[in-house]
């Protein structure tokens, strides 16, 4: 288990200190920042997954047509002297 504690949870913990201290004020203005961020964080890992997808598809894809180009003539004329 991996666990990362980053500026949106620490201001999370601050804003719940500063609503138990009675700080409404400065509490809610930390969540309101602490949800902004984390937002942010969720859009910017997501953008990373969908172009790690598009670079293996893309790899894939640029594998399929290599082994599709392959000329094996090469090899079918080599083979046959190999066994007889």
């Amino acid at each position: 288990m991996n666990i990362r504690i980053e500026l949106p949870e620490v201001l999370y913990m601050l804003s719940s200190v500063m609503f138990v201290t009675g700080s409404a004020t400065i509490g809610w203005t930390f969540f309101s920042l602490a949800s902004l961020v984390g937002i942010c964080r969720f859009g910017i890992n997501q953008a990373e997954k969908i172009e790690e997808n598009k670079n293996k598809a893309k790899l894939e894809e640029e594998i399929k047509t290599l082994l599709t180009q392959q000329d094996m003539s090469a090899v079918s004329e080599i083979y046959p002297k190999l066994v007889h």
